[in-house]
């Protein structure tokens, strides 16, 4: 199916990105991050490293060029779950903002805004509760540093500085994580939610703020606070979704 800059293949082990070569400098940008990954140990490798792309095979033709990046059978694109659920269960949405707020505390360490956390940049695991970040780094910057390009979704929904600013903060990927809340939640604009009698309101309340410009102390408040608020005691909540039930037909 088409994402922003042109078409992606997914399939069990591999999502493939093809994309003009009229955007070559968007691609070596994915190339540049995809290379640059540290970690403090072997712990945080072992950690972090199955959240993030591993390009597997880069293609160039007249025209185009193809990324093909590795997964496992068990991450879903989150588009695809978002399309099969139309409006996902709060919990569920707890979990995955819980895991993006992880994965933002690496960036925060790798000193990177991926810019583009998104339906389509973004994997999930329903078996493991994990999340991948497999695609979108087209985008990322380093903190404090000029944007070269920007999706229109990160526009639209960023915070007002961000054009005025034209550089990279650690608060847009947060913002972009909540942005994200709001739109499994059924409303991307979050104005609706709170008509919603269904929903914790500490949840709803907490992604129409703004964010710090913290991902650690996001993550704490996020965490230890709006979650306790909106669920209580934290529990594993089973998600029984597989790849065969998204993509039988």
């Amino acid at each position: 199916r088409t994402f922003e800059l042109g078409t992606m293949y997914i399939a069990d082990t591999h999502v493939t990105y093809k994309v003009l070569r009229y955007d070559e400098d968007l691609v070596t940008n994915f190339e540049k991050f995809e290379k640059s990954f540290t970690y403090a140990n072997d712990k945080m490798k072992d950690e972090f490293s199955k959240y993030l792309p591993k390009i597997a095979q880069k293609i160039v033709t007249k025209d185009h060029i193809y990324l093909v990046i590795n997964k496992t059978k068990d991450l879903l694109s989150l588009r695809d779950v978002l399309d099969y659920y139309k409006i996902m269960d709060p919990k569920h949405v707890a979990w995955i903002t819980s895991r993006l707020y992880n994965i933002a505390c690496y960036f925060q360490y790798q000193n990177i805004v991926h810019n583009n956390l998104d339906l389509d940049s973004i994997f999930i695991s329903p078996e493991f509760h994990s999340v991948a970040v497999l695609g979108g780094w087209w985008y990322t910057s380093t903190n404090e540093n000029k944007f070269h390009a920007l999706p229109s979704r990160t526009i639209d929904n960023g915070s007002y500085d961000l054009l005025m600013l034209k550089k990279a903060k650690f608060s847009y990927d947060l913002d972009l994580i909540k942005t994200l809340g709001k739109e499994l939640l059924g409303d991307i604009t979050g104005s609706k939610l709170l008509l919603k009698k269904d929903l914790p309101i500490p949840l709803i309340q907490w992604l129409r703020t703004n964010s710090s410009n913290d991902a650690k102390k996001e993550y704490e408040l996020w965490y230890n606070v709006v979650v306790d608020k909106s669920f209580g005691a934290k529990k594993f909540t089973v998600m029984e979704l597989t790849s065969e039930m998204i993509y039988s037909k």
